[in-house]
């Protein structure tokens, strides 16, 4: 049996039940983290990642009622400009804030 389709025979644009049936799983990478997300990403425990906050060493987290939450693009450009401390850290934000649109929004509604 030939795979190679018949000349005068449409080009397959359908998926067979075998794709369909295939579960296609979408990898999103998150848009913020836990405390446990920051400790896996910096490779610490989650009590130094409360040690750090609470000194004003990590930038400032998103709150949602009790819930504390980190964007994952500012904690990677937290580190590409050296990890300092949250002061130093709101002060070069507002000269290169990261791109992200919804990272934007939230801090330019947040009183400073």
């Amino acid at each position: 049996m030939s795979t190679t389709p018949h000349p005068n025979e449409p080009e397959r644009l359908a998926l067979t039940a075998e794709e369909v049936a295939k579960p296609h799983a979408v990898e999103l990478e998150p848009l913020v983290v836990s405390d446990d997300g920051v400790a896996k990403l910096l490779s610490i425990s989650t009590r130094h990642v409360w040690s750090l906050n609470s000194s004003g060493r990590l930038p400032r987290p998103l709150r949602f009622g009790r819930t504390v939450r980190w964007y994952v693009e500012e904690l990677r450009a937290w580190i590409a400009a050296g990890a300092p401390s949250r002061d130093k850290w709101e002060i070069m934000k507002e000269t290169s804030p990261p791109q992200s649109a919804g990272y934007q929004a939230y801090h330019q509604e947040r009183p400073p």
